[in-house]
């Protein structure tokens, strides 16, 4: 569905109607498909949920009672919501949620198993993760999530030096009279602006030795933010902000999640589930690149992972004390 918007996308309107239908053609044959593999599980839950086995009120941290629970209250239905509806919805929330997830784990793990010996990224990730998430129940517990810096950081950085979109914040002209930029260029009305997203990541004057990829760039900055906040402590001085290099904050210099009031509303979800998906990895295998790390392939604004990149995966046995 991806690839096809952006193939689509970038074709004369009068031959998107013919396009068009083509591409729906394996839609909606894997929609039925996977409507047809949701719709059991999605009419069991309800009816827990009908019958009193199951109660709403108690949190149910599974998709489907979340969403049934958030459908009765954002639209006030009093009736538990008609099963295909709700799978339907289950379904758009996957391919919003895991598209552009996917393509940001997929840089990610080639940028961690091209890193440079030297750097030392994959030994320092897992003794992190094996230093916090000692047992099972430490998987369940968000704020361990939350204190791996290293991983946050690497996440960043993957965002910053790969991001999905080589084009950003596109806005289309309204005015009537157009627009014209500080340089004399004028843009009419109906045109669209956007941001060149990489470019701005590949600025020196924001990002020092910014064509490298350095996995704990943005770690390294946050310890230097609060060992300074300790050193000011005593004069009183305004404290500076570390959590603004959390990989979930965009900034002016970093759009990787997009900015401002469009952000992607999901890239926290995003970032928690990268962190998990990788510290369970590293944590259970050795993953090494097998030569240099391909260039991303760009189709229209998107910027894809390399589909030639090979990677060597071997067991690691977590040594348990």
């Amino acid at each position: 569905m991806g690839v096809g918007t952006i193939v689509v996308g970038q074709l004369p309107r009068m031959l998107k109607g013919l396009v068009v239908p083509i591409f729906n053609m394996p839609l909606r044959y894997y929609r039925a498909k996977t409507i047809k593999a949701l719709m059991p599980l999605v009419e069991r839950q309800l009816e827990d949920i009908r019958d009193g086995r199951t109660k709403l009120h108690e949190q149910d941290y599974d998709l489907i009672s979340q969403s049934a629970r958030i459908s009765m209250k954002l639209y006030s239905i009093r009736n538990i919501a008609d099963p295909s509806a709700l799978a339907e919805w289950i379904l758009l929330q996957g391919f919003a949620a895991l598209s552009s997830t996917i393509l940001l784990a997929s840089n990610l793990l080639l940028d961690v198993a091209s890193c440079d010996p030297e750097q030392q990224a994959y030994d320092l990730l897992r003794g992190e993760a094996a230093a916090l998430l000692r047992c099972d129940n430490d998987w369940n517990n968000p704020q361990i999530f939350k204190d791996l810096i290293l991983y946050d950081s690497v996440i960043r950085e993957t965002a910053r030096c790969h991001p999905i979109l080589i084009k950003g914040l596109t806005k289309e002209v309204v005015r009537p009279d157009g627009l014209c930029l500080p340089d004399g260029t004028h843009i009419p009305q109906g045109g669209w602006l956007g941001i060149p997203v990489l470019g701005l990541h590949m600025d020196e004057r924001f990002h020092p030795n910014a064509q490298q990829y350095d996995p704990f760039r943005w770690a390294r900055m946050r310890i230097h933010r609060e060992h300074a906040n300790l050193r000011d402590l005593t004069e009183k001085s305004p404290k500076i902000k570390s959590n603004d290099l959390d990989a979930t904050q965009p900034s002016p210099t970093f759009v990787g999640f997009g900015y401002g009031r469009h952000a992607c509303p999901g890239r926290w979800f995003a970032v928690q589930f990268l962190k998990i998906l990788f510290a369970y990895l590293i944590l259970n295998y050795d993953i090494e690149s097998t030569g240099p790390q391909p260039k991303m392939q760009v189709i229209g604004d998107a910027a894809l992972p390399p589909t030639s990149a090979t990677v060597r995966v071997r067991r690691w046995r977590r040594k348990l004390e």
